[in-house]
């Protein structure tokens, strides 16, 4: 998986698509990562274009949702 190889403590995984049974089953297995104050997030934060644009999703610890429009991205 690319967050272990580059070292990363968290990865978001953002697809176009909900993200199907064996993608949730490999962003579970890669655990939780517990920060400075304790708290716990997924270390795969599975995440979609849709949702992060609507506002309706946002990655865990602070990431807000993006400022701008599928216009945008897909011109």
């Amino acid at each position: 998986m690319v967050r272990a190889r580059e070292g990363a403590e968290i990865a978001l995984f953002i697809s176009l698509a909900e993200t199907t049974r064996g993608m949730i089953a490999d962003a579970a297995s890669a655990g939780f990562y517990e920060s400075a104050t304790g708290k716990k997030y997924p270390r795969v934060q599975r995440l979609t274009v849709e949702g992060l644009l609507s506002g309706q999703q946002r990655a865990a610890g602070g990431i807000g949702p993006l400022k701008c429009s599928l216009s945008d991205i897909f011109h």
